[in-house]
């Protein structure tokens, strides 16, 4: 079994967005408190997925643009569906093969789309509406991590995206698994994608503590332990 790219493990940072500022409404009195803030009346709408993930997709963009040359695949595995959504917004205009796994996947659809996958001229390219057309070489894999994480073998891919962590450290392992695992012939790149300074940044630090002390029981390996937890004495362990 070939070993994992140096880049395995380690994650992908990108600068967080800046959040645009929210103003309220005038209202009765607001002279006399012109210098203390204050909430706004009604608070802020959700930002929608294509403000919250831009940094990631365009990572993701240019990563299947550069496997298309390579004619290699990828498998993006993420915890939204709306994410999966916007992938597939991304992918489509480019003429990209792509297949899709989620929770509504039945099992006998998912098996399908998985052997379609792993062959090595396989064809089809994934619609908005579900409906697949006859054309390019299946380049991507969109799954959710928890319906498709487990009891696949995707060895065909040697690019494995991480669009966003886990907090148990399992689900995160078992999705890069789907491609590094036994039948693999060649080497695996793992991209895990964080926002700098971001909750997703502190789940990653939090999920590599556990799988540090878990091998450090289990193993005995000190080092992984030493290197699981980054940053201040207070947030080890």
């Amino acid at each position: 079994l070939p070993s994992v790219s140096p880049r395995h493990g380690f994650p992908t940072v990108v600068p967080a967005p800046t959040p645009a500022p929210v103003s309220s409404p005038a209202r009765p009195g607001d002279a006399h408190f012109a210098d203390r803030p204050h909430p706004p009346t009604h608070p802020p709408s959700p930002a929608p997925p294509s403000c919250i993930t831009p940094a990631k997709m365009s990572f993701l963009s240019q990563l299947v643009d550069q496997c298309m040359r390579q004619s290699e695949k990828v498998l993006v595995f993420t915890q939204s569906k709306g994410t999966l959504d916007e992938a597939e917004a991304m992918l489509a205009p480019k003429g990209v093969g792509y297949l899709r796994i989620d929770g509504s996947t039945g099992k006998v659809e998912r098996q399908r789309k998985v052997d379609r996958f792993q062959r090595e001229h396989g064809q089809g390219q994934g619609l908005p509406g579900g409906g697949e057309a006859e054309v390019p070489a299946v380049t991507v894999f969109l799954i959710s991590t928890k319906a498709g994480s487990l009891g696949i073998t995707l060895t065909s891919a040697r690019h494995v995206v991480i669009f966003d962590p886990a907090w148990n450290p399992c689900h995160n392992a078992q999705a890069i698994h789907r491609a590094y695992r036994y039948g693999q012939q060649h080497e695996v790149f793992c991209y895990r994608l964080l926002y700098a300074g971001s909750k997703e940044q502190h789940m990653y630090d939090t999920a590599s503590c556990k799988e540090g002390i878990t091998q450090w029981v289990v193993e005995g390996r000190t080092t992984v332990m030493r290197k699981a937890a980054p940053g201040s004495k207070r947030r080890r362990g």
